[in-house]
């Protein structure tokens, strides 16, 4: 059998890359998430079968790591091998991930990129019908009758983090969090969607199935408390010291201290889950704990980025029945 091979393209090789590209996509342009891209600018693979290119990759590297956006091979192992060097090349430059967005439909390429250790990280709805706005010539249905309308996200993590949601998002927070003199600075991390996403899911993993509400008090859980509820397809429930910001109108509210809440956030028998960033003395959850008392919901769960809490505070919350979780302690974050 003649042994497929790999390398960098090379001038010589634009030629045949544009009529693999065109054969694929009818003309070597791609839109993915929304933004097009110009495959033939792009760095790009080449497998090579006895002197003949029988596949091309075209890939961009940005903070997120390495993307795939387009991979096209004529067999033979030809997109296996491909794959696996695009791997090895996110790997030699420090890449956190190899990932790639394939369409709804495309089940074989699914398939393909998961026995290449791929996993699936997200769906962007209706982003090909967006697509359609660039590039006219995608169809609206397959051969097979499937409508052709979302993106799936697939992933490799290359960064450590890939032994679950929890180690990822504790990998986000350490990378991103810094401490500045008893108090984190959470810009980094703010502007990093890749790390908001990990981290979102860290704070939700432990918690799914167990909760009905997430309480996001100012202003950690306001930041990251929506984010966790989406994850857990629960209700958010905003808990502020201020309140303008969502307590105008009508509506009862609960209070403890100088924390408010909506009443009807909290049904008779609702598990609720507090999302924060830090804490130290833990009067924030009591005050939620407090808050709910007569109301027939309990605090079940406490669910932070930065375990700050002392030995009394987190005994007590134990005591109560809070189950108290942190994705990474404050000597894990970097000093600023």
């Amino acid at each position: 059998m003649i042994e497929t091979t790999v390398r960098e393209a090379v001038d010589a090789d634009r030629a045949a890359i544009d009529a693999i590209l065109t054969a694929a996509w009818t003309r070597p342009y791609v839109v993915i998430g929304g933004v097009g891209h110009d495959l033939t600018l792009l760095p790009t693979l080449v497998a090579e079968r006895d002197g003949v290119l029988v596949g091309a990759l075209t890939f961009r590297v940005d903070a997120g790591g390495l993307e795939i956006m387009s991979i096209n091979g004529e067999g033979g192992g030809a997109g296996t091998a491909l794959i696996q060097a695009a791997i090895a090349h996110a790997q030699r430059t420090g890449a956190p991930r190899v990932r790639v967005a394939t369409s709804n439909d495309n089940t074989g390429a699914q398939r393909f990129y998961q026995k290449n250790g791929l996993r699936y990280a997200g769906l962007r709805p209706d982003a090909i019908e967006f697509a359609r706005r660039q590039k006219p010539t995608i169809p609206r249905v397959t051969g097979e009758g499937l409508p052709l309308r979302d993106e799936i996200l697939m992933e490799r993590r290359l960064d450590g983090a890939d032994a679950g949601p929890v180690e990822a998002a504790r990998a986000a927070v350490t990378r991103a969090i810094t401490w500045r003199g008893g108090e984190t600075d959470l810009w980094p991390l703010l502007a990093d969607p890749y790390a908001l996403t990990d981290i979102a899911r860290g704070l939700a993993h432990e918690f799914l199935g167990r909760v009905d509400v997430v309480a996001g008090p100012d202003p950690g859980g306001l930041l990251f408390g929506p984010r966790v509820a989406a994850e857990l397809g629960v209700a958010f429930a905003p808990v502020c010291r201020d309140r303008r910001f969502f307590f105008k109108g009508p509506h009862e509210t609960l209070s403890a201290g100088e924390l408010v809440a909506h009443r009807a956030a909290f049904g008779v028998g609702a598990r609720v889950l507090l999302v924060d960033d830090w804490s130290e003395s833990g009067s924030t959850v009591k005050g939620v704990a407090a808050m709910l008392e007569g109301t027939g919901a309990s605090l079940i769960g406490a669910s932070f980025l930065i375990g700050n809490l002392s030995a009394d505070a987190r005994a007590s919350l134990a005591a109560a029945g809070v189950d108290v979780r942190a994705l990474a302690g404050v000597d894990e974050l970097k000093p600023a």
